[in-house]
């Protein structure tokens, strides 16, 4: 069974147009292909149709619901999907070489598992950066073993049955400039803060950033990685301090 036979790819995407064509360059070929995208104004659209896409819209309601968690529109995917197994991947990650032969030795071999975790490499400005150590990614799931749940943006995904671990990582290019920086963080900031139910006292306000600082700089050892490492600890830091402050304004602190 080659891994095209098996296997489909949903990505979940909006205004995805520059970080898309190298996502679709590193998919086997003629796997089948569903993109559920949140009203993209670029060319998202176009470039997923033309690499033979199914493209449906993200249902907003159920994001709402979910307090602005937009990880939940791959319940869509997992609905119309046609292979036995979906793979998660998001428009700014690629697959690598190593980690497509994986999955698809994995998926010949009558799987005993309901899904696979993943490892990722995340690339700041084209160098991999150690923020969130191996950063392991529940992404591969038998079709209806899997669900995404949950009012936390990146929620892990509720799973029937054993949960497995690949070996080969996939390639996430989180910031390629400032700008991308800037952008990514403020998203999730946003999507965070409009989840939050509780209201977050000002010791958590002081105290969670450099818990997250020091998570991310020391014990996962970007420290290693230079100033890039130095940098984005500190932005990430910073970024939980500021969904702390909003979440004390939205619930009237």
């Amino acid at each position: 069974m080659s891994t095209s036979q098996a296997l489909t790819v949903g990505v979940i995407t909006k205004d995805a147009g520059d970080d898309l064509p190298g996502l679709l360059e590193s998919l086997p070929p003629e796997v089948e292909l569903v993109v559920a995208d949140g009203g993209s104004e670029d060319e998202t659209v176009q470039l997923s149709r033309e690499a033979g896409a199914i493209v449906i819209e993200q249902d907003q309601e159920a994001i709402r619901l979910a307090g602005g968690n937009f990880d939940v529109a791959r319940n869509g995917i997992i609905r119309i999907a046609t292979s036995d197994w979906i793979l998660f991947l998001d428009a700014d990650e690629r697959l690598t070489v190593e980690c497509r032969e994986e999955i698809s030795a994995v998926l010949s071999d009558r799987p005993s598992c309901s899904a696979y975790d993943i490892p990722r490499i995340n690339l700041y400005w084209g160098r991999p950066v150690r923020l969130l150590g191996e950063d392991r990614q529940l992404r591969l799931i038998r079709k209806k073993a899997g669900r995404y749940v949950g009012r936390r943006l990146h929620q892990r995904m509720e799973v029937d049955g054993p949960v497995g671990h690949l070996r080969h990582p996939i390639l996430h290019v989180n910031a390629r400039s400032w700008r991308d920086l800037v952008r990514r963080v403020k998203r999730d900031a946003d999507a965070e803060a409009s989840a939050s139910e509780a209201r977050s006292s000002l010791r958590r306000v002081f105290t969670e950033p450099l818990h997250h600082f020091h998570l991310y700089y020391v014990k996962n050892q970007a420290w290693r990685d230079g100033v890039a490492g130095l940098t984005v600890s500190l932005v990430y830091a910073a970024n939980r301090a500021s969904v702390l402050l909003a979440s004390r304004r939205s619930t009237g602190a």
